[in-house]
Formats: C-alpha cells, sequence, structure tokens
C-alpha cells in the first residue's frame, strides 16, 4: 500500500509540475503578447505623433516662404511701372533681409537661376552677387543646383539636405527642410 501510495503520490507530483510548468509557460507567452501589444502600440503612437510634427513642419517651413514671396509680389507690383528693374529688386532684398527666425539660423534664400546668391544669411551677406551654384551641403550634395531644378521644373517644392551651422563644430551637421518657391520675376 505504501509503495503504491508513493507511486500515486510520484505521478501527482510530476502532473502538478507539468500543469505549474504550463501555467508557468502560459503566463510568460501572455505577458510576451501584453508587451508586443503595449510597444506596437507605442510605436503607433510615435509615428503618428512623427507625421503630424512633419506636417506642421512642412506647413510652418512654407508659410515662412509664402508670406516673404507674396510681400515681394506685392512690392514688385506696386513699383513696376515707376522703378527700375534694379532699384525694386534692392528693394525686395532690404524688405526680407531681416526676415529670420530661430535665433538666425533659419531665413530667406534668394538665388537667381544662374545659382548667384541676391539675398543670403549674414555670414553669407559677403557672397551676394555671386555663384553659389557649386555649393554643397555637409552630405556634398550640390543642393542649390537641385533647388534651381526645382523652381523651374516644378515652381515649388520641398528638399531635405544637411548643413553645418556656423556656430557649431563643422564635423556637426544637421537635417535641413527647404522649402524652394519660384519668384515668378527676376528669374528667382
Amino acid at each position: 500500500v505504501l509503495g503504491l501510495a508513493m507511486l500515486i503520490l510520484g505521478e501527482q507530483e510530476k502532473e502538478y509540475q507539468a500543469s505549474v510548468a504550463q501555467l508557468e509557460s502560459d503566463f510568460i507567452q501572455t505577458e510576451i503578447v501584453r508587451v508586443r501589444s503595449k510597444v506596437n502600440n507605442m510605436v503607433d503612437l510615435v509615428s503618428y505623433r512623427q507625421s503630424i510634427i512633419n506636417q506642421e513642419l512642412h506647413t510652418r517651413i512654407k508659410r515662412r516662404v509664402d508670406d516673404p514671396h507674396a510681400i515681394a509680389m506685392a512690392l514688385y507690383g506696386f513699383y513696376k511701372n515707376s522703378k527700375p528693374e534694379a532699384e525694386i529688386k534692392q528693394l525686395v532684398v532690404e524688405s526680407l533681409r531681416t526676415l529670420s527666425w530661430n535665433n538666425g539660423e533659419s531665413y530667406i534664400w534668394l538665388i537667381d537661376f544662374e545659382g548667384n546668391l541676391q539675398l543670403g544669411p549674414q555670414y553669407l551677406q559677403s557672397m551676394e552677387g555671386k555663384s553659389i551654384l557649386h555649393f554643397e551641403d555637409a552630405n556634398g550634395r550640390k543642393v542649390i543646383e537641385e533647388e534651381i531644378a526645382i523652381a523651374t521644373t516644378q515652381g515649388k517644392g520641398f528638399l531635405w539636405d544637411t548643413f553645418t551651422k556656423p556656430s557649431a563644430s563643422p564635423d556637426k551637421q544637421f537635417k535641413q527642410l527647404a522649402y524652394i518657391k519660384e519668384m515668378g520675376m527676376f528669374d528667382w
């Protein structure tokens, strides 16, 4: 009887251990599914927020170009019949020169279709009137050529490039979104 009882208890112990192992495995699998679901939800939330931020960035950058473009077009329209073209160009350049954002890190560029800088940031003012056609971004892309191509073929569009800040180490690169828009006058 004692041997039979030991055999029965041994079998019940094996069944108990198998049940505990199965419960542990089921619990772990349930937790894995739950954690994976939470991670996927967080990834979806981050992707959604990035999408919203990206859309807001595009809208803000576009507005920063569209508003000065409207000012330039209004000046041109008002003075085109009463002032020489050179004077109107200078008036437009000087009217837009003070526009900058993000402590001077975002600004308006005016470049003609030949690649000559008409208006640039303060640190490039010495280059105004000169060609920057072969200017390269931090990755070696000829971004001025790309910008001119967008303006001449599409009239407007966005361009991502990289740049180095004048106030930062030349080894440090930053992503930059530019909105390019043909002026509709002066081949700018």
